[in-house]
């Protein structure tokens, strides 16, 4: 497989004004650079850029995917992070996440970045190209104090560092009904479904948006009619996610309301996979018996209508391609097995024999005929 980088950043709030744009620029001279986007794919070569200060100035998520083990993810929260330092830190292990804050201000970049070479994952994402607009909503949830999305990377990395005496952080409210985009996180690192289905047992359900409503309504009542207008002309005027983020940022500090509800189970990820262990061979003995069922279903309503098969299966031939020809021959081996051992192969064989009466100049389905030994040679 060659090597193959994609590289990707957005904007999300607002677009880049001339300035960003004009530094931007000069990140790359190969890039497809717009005041919402910057894109570029690499066969061979690097990207060389400063992604952190490309975030800074202007952009507020970036990807970098590259099939020899990159999956670096980085959004960029304007009023910093909206939990204290010490429930943060709970959800990393000593590598893979890290928050740049800036030099000035409240706001910073958080960066995922797992240590991982070429055989650290399994699949190779083939629509790489729409990965960050699937995961971008990421960003309003830890923008919200949102505690799932912390979660799931604490999942990733501890998966990929394979570290089975960690013990899981608090497990996060609504757990067990992840938005697209954090089940879309979670396939980008490689989380199994039942892995993540093992960690979900026990998450609390979804906080109800009461409590915030109420510290909301609260926080306005408190607020001047000057304040209030400063605040909607700040809406206007700027990135609507940057002031929003300010202002539940504020809107916490001053209630003292927590950021997300949690439980404290305190499982090791060796119980987590183990669960999820069991959880796929459910899953798996479910889908094979769902399986089953439908095969003989199938082969029930075959067995009642045998010439209505047998017409499907000339269909196929008469579009004489490779797939028609084996899927036609494929049609009759069901019909044998519906029809039972006793007569089941005595109708295939016969059907075969007329079809190459019926058919003689097609040698790509007589030859799959013969393969299946439903007809013999041909004589010369």
């Amino acid at each position: 497989m060659s090597e193959y980088q994609y590289v990707h950043f957005m904007a999300l709030d607002r677009p880049l004004d001339d300035k960003q744009l004009e530094y931007m620029e000069t990140q790359s001279t190969r890039a497809d650079i717009t005041k919402w986007k910057f894109t570029n794919e690499y066969h061979y070569g690097d990207f060389h850029g400063n992604a952190r200060e490309m975030l800074r100035r202007g952009y507020d998520a970036h990807l970098h995917f590259a099939n020899f083990g990159i999956r670096r993810l980085m959004f960029r929260l304007p009023a910093g992070l909206p939990w204290d330092q010490k429930t943060f830190k709970a959800y990393f292990p000593e590598y893979g996440v890290e928050w740049h804050a800036d030099s000035r201000g409240p706001g910073g970049v958080l960066e995922v970045d797992p240590e991982s070479d070429a055989g650290t994952f399994d699949s190779y994402q083939t629509d790489v190209e729409e990965l960050l607009d699937e995961l971008a909503p990421i960003r309003d949830l830890l923008i919200a104090g949102d505690l799932r999305p912390l979660y799931v990377i604490w999942l990733a990395l501890t998966a990929i560092y394979e570290d089975d005496e960690a013990t899981e952080p608090p497990l996060p409210a609504g757990m067990d009904s992840l938005p697209d985009c954090l089940t879309a996180l979670a396939a980008f690192y490689e989380v199994s479904p039942d892995l993540l289905a093992a960690a979900s047992v026990g998450s609390p359900p979804l906080p109800k948006s009461a409590a915030a409503d109420e510290s909301t309504t609260l926080w306005l009542d408190r607020q001047s009619n000057d304040q209030l207008k400063k605040l909607v002309q700040r809406f206007l005027m700027e990135g609507s996610m940057g002031v929003r983020a300010e202002t539940l940022a504020l809107i916490r500090q001053q209630s003292g309301t927590a950021a997300w509800p949690t439980t404290e189970l305190q499982r090791t990820f060796h119980e987590l996979r183990e669960l999820g262990d069991q959880l796929e061979a459910k899953r798996r003995q479910k889908a094979a018996k769902a399986k089953a069922k439908a095969r003989a279903l199938m082969l029930k309503k075959m067995a009642a209508d045998p010439d209505q098969v047998i017409q499907q299966v000339e269909q196929l031939i008469q579009r004489r391609t490779t797939p028609s020809y084996n899927e036609a021959v494929q049609t009759l081996l069901k019909l044998g097995e519906a029809l039972g051992p006793t007569d089941g192969p005595v109708r295939i064989k016969a059907e075969a024999e007329r079809l190459r009466t019926l058919y003689p100049t097609y040698r790509a389905f007589i030859t799959v005929l013969q393969k299946h030994g439903l007809v013999g040679k041909s004589k010369k």
